[in-house]
């Protein structure tokens, strides 16, 4: 079994450094005979799921390059009057191409 430490955003990680382990620690006996059963297996099956969601989220995010992630962070706060003049441009001659002008 490997050991976790918290990182700087309150996260468990691997102490190792390695990549992140996710289980789902569910239940190998659960049945459907109660309705009280359906309700823990139901609650199981919902934890499990929020397993899974994180896992994806922290797959997609490692897949996406850093220069990606930091272009996006950047990309708030007001259009340069250049590029809006260009994309306006853009937009006339498109028009005028396809005859809408």
């Amino acid at each position: 079994m490997r050991t976790t430490t918290t990182n700087k955003d309150g996260k468990s990680v691997p102490a190792d450094g390695e990549g992140q382990i996710y289980g789902l620690k569910m239940d190998k006996n659960l049945n459907l005979d109660t309705a009280q059963d359906v309700s823990h297996a139901l609650a199981e099956i919902a934890t499990a799921m929020g397993v899974i969601r994180t896992a994806y989220q922290d797959l997609k995010t490692a897949a996406q390059p850093a220069s990606v992630t930091n272009a996006a962070k950047a990309a708030n706060g007001p259009v340069p009057a250049y590029l809006t003049n260009q994309i306006a441009s853009y937009k006339d001659a498109l028009a005028r191409l396809t005859g809408n002008a």
